[in-house]
């Protein structure tokens, strides 16, 4: 990989390392206090009821913060043991597919979580 494409990957990875912590921020600082449909963790088993609505809320974000950073380390990892092997473009998809899997964790989490969090309430 030459410097022009680490450079580009390296910048990528930190602007979706940033775009998470920002959308953590925002929701740490604004969060979504009633449900609706605009704004906040928005899946059917969330929107039941104002109690699923504040847990998921803030299970998600929590996650969300947790998952960014993990996502920065290993993305980071790849590229400084890798830089040698891989080309720009393969370390980018690899870095995208990384965020959109941390994506998914926190919705997968958060649902069985918000899963389990039911079964007690009941």
């Amino acid at each position: 990989m030459n410097n022009i494409d680490i450079y580009l990957g390296l910048g990528i990875t930190i602007f979706m390392y940033l775009v998470q912590l920002g959308v953590y921020w925002y929701v740490t600082r604004f969060p979504p206090g009633e449900i609706n449909s605009m704004y906040g963790y928005r899946t059917r088993r969330s929107m039941k009821n104002q109690v699923n609505w504040r847990f998921a809320n803030a299970l998600s974000n929590r996650l969300m913060l947790i998952v960014s950073h993990i996502y920065l380390l290993i993305a980071l990892l790849l590229l400084l043991i890798f830089h040698n092997i891989l080309s720009g473009q393969c370390y980018i998809a690899i870095s995208t597919c990384l965020f959109l899997i941390a994506m998914a964790l926190v919705i997968i989490i958060t649902e069985y979580k918000l899963k389990q969090f039911e079964k007690k309430q009941v």
